[in-house]
């Protein structure tokens, strides 16, 4: 966030010299001519225009035979400034001032008297500087939204702005410095902010800056509200854009204790899985635990648009591929840009998106910052098993899923994983395949 800086009041100033022989800076002269002491003003000239944008000196050029006793300046008739010591100077300081016609006049004082100048008007405008006008700029929270929901538009200009004019992009504006906004039909919207105060105003434009999704209402799916497994399980479901998901995590097979690196899920027939800390209480909420061939059921990668590798899964589902979740992503409002960017080994993309898939509250997440479950997709953070020590980790604090599809680096020994954490982003990464991932199975 920028740093607030006060308002400051603009002012120039007069520089008014008057010193005793030679050449100096200041507005008015005096002229001795024999023992008859003249004050002359040469500049600036009458009626001479000024704008407050920063200070001003306007030489002159002063003769004078003899002391000065003092000099007086009377501003519109009002005597402003008495000085009895040379240099001479009198500051006329605009910022004490409003805008308009001021009379400035001098009157010089020695042994033989006294001589009164000319009056001159000035005209004091109000002007425009850079250095004290307004910078516009904003942010919002979130980005991507469901249609109807609302967005915290939060501004952060500098300089200090009195006034705020907003343009949400689908006809709607505002004229409060932070307010609310709820977008009623699905798109990208451009977002105009312009600010202003009395130095004059400026405008931040902000383009396709909020995403807004089809509602994610996270019903069941049409005709299948549940769905069970081998083992009699039965899940909920949610439809979430064109896709139905299950809305719990998969816990099919028998248990298998994990002490070591090498307790590992096998190719026996069987389906296996292993518990959070091989304790039964973590296993109704979260489900098992499983390595990536065990749950594909030694099925090869599946990287397709569609997936059709059931493994584990009940009848007429199946483990959802890389591009399949890519396509949830978007469901989500994660733009493309996020969800294709090369990510190497791994990274946390998005910005909002993870929010409306994790479950809301303390239940099951250790912390529940900023959880919509807008989706119905209610994630939940089983945690995983560490596949180089055997050890399980992060219980109510990630959530970790396996995809169908295998990193392409030809060695067979990793696959896709998406991670959940507390933040907006969701992590795609390569994980070994003897992780203990949880599994999230997806309709045909």
């Amino acid at each position: 966030m920028m740093t607030r800086v006060p308002r400051t009041s603009f002012f120039f100033t007069l520089l008014l010299v008057l010193f005793g022989g030679g050449l100096a800076t200041g507005l008015f002269a005096c002229d001795e001519e024999d023992d008859a002491l003249q004050c002359v003003i040469t500049s600036p000239a009458d009626g001479a225009e000024f704008v407050d944008d920063g200070g001003l000196r306007v030489p002159v050029e002063t003769r004078v035979r003899g002391p000065v006793s003092e000099v007086r300046f009377h501003v519109n008739d009002a005597l402003a400034a008495t000085l009895t010591a040379s240099p001479y100077t009198y500051e006329f300081a605009a910022y004490r001032q409003d805008p308009g016609t001021f009379t400035i006049r001098a009157t010089a004082v020695n042994a033989a008297g006294e001589s009164v100048s000319d009056e001159i008007t000035l005209i004091l405008r109000r002007g425009t500087n850079d250095t004290l006008r307004p910078v516009a700029d904003f942010e919002a929270s979130p980005r991507s939204v469901a249609q109807d929901s609302p967005v915290q538009f939060l501004e952060i200009s500098d300089r200090a702005p009195t006034s705020w004019r907003w343009d949400f992009g689908d006809g709607h504006t505002s004229e409060e410095p932070n307010p609310v906004h709820a977008y009623a039909a699905q798109g990208m919207y451009t977002v105009t902010l312009t600010v202003a105060n009395e130095h004059g105003e400026d405008t931040e434009v902000k383009e396709d800056y909020i995403r807004v999704n089809a509602p994610l209402p996270g019903l069941p799916c049409p005709g299948a509200e549940t769905v069970a497994d081998e083992d009699g399980n039965v899940y909920a479901t949610v439809q979430i854009g064109d896709q139905c998901w299950m809305a719990g995590n998969l816990r099919v097979g028998r248990f298998i204790e994990c002490l070591s690196p090498e307790d590992r899920q096998t190719d026996n027939g069987l389906a296996e899985h292993y518990r959070y800390d091989n304790d039964a209480q973590f296993y109704g909420d979260y489900g098992g635990l499983y390595q990536w061939d065990e749950v594909m059921a030694y099925a090869p990668s599946d990287d397709g648009l569609t997936g059709s590798t059931r493994g584990l899964c009940p009848a007429g589902w199946h483990l959802p591929t890389d591009e399949e979740w890519k396509t949830l992503e978007r469901t989500l409002g994660m733009p493309d840009a996020e969800v294709d960017q090369p990510v190497g080994d791994g990274k946390w993309r998005g910005t909002e998106e993870a929010h409306a898939l994790r479950e809301t509250g303390t239940a099951h997440w250790s912390t529940d910052i900023a959880s919509t479950n807008d989706s119905g997709f209610t994630a939940l953070p089983g945690g995983w098993r560490n596949a180089s020590s055997g050890d399980f980790t992060q219980l109510g604090e990630q959530a970790v899923f396996w995809t169908a599809t295998e990193v392409p680096d030809g060695w067979h020994t990793s696959a896709w994983v998406r991670a959940i954490g507390f933040t907006g982003q969701i992590g795609r990464f390569g994980d070994d395949l003897f992780t203990g991932a949880s599994v999230r199975c997806l309709k045909d």
